[in-house]
């Protein structure tokens, strides 16, 4: 992972851009980890992670009766809530 000072990243916004499209740029500020940029593909798959673990942790705390009166309209929103 890349990382750049706050202030690298303003001066030159374009290499920092063009980096986090390959590989994720973490942007420091007086030594601290402040923001971390991703492209847009990976943020896209990190959602789908995300909503794929809200959807399991959802199943394995509901009863039995709950999971089998699930509605695909519910899984749906569940899977695509952070897209």
């Amino acid at each position: 992972m890349t990382e750049m000072t706050s202030a690298h990243a303003q001066n030159h916004f374009g290499q920092m851009l063009d980096t986090a499209i390959r590989e994720p740029v973490t942007i420091t500020k007086r030594g601290r980890e402040v923001a971390i940029v991703i492209s847009a593909e990976y943020a896209q798959e990190v959602k789908s992670w995300i909503a794929l673990r809200n959807l399991e942790k959802y199943r394995a705390a509901a009863t039995l009766d709950q999971r089998e009166s699930i509605t695909e309209e519910e899984i749906n929103r569940l899977v695509h809530e952070l897209r």
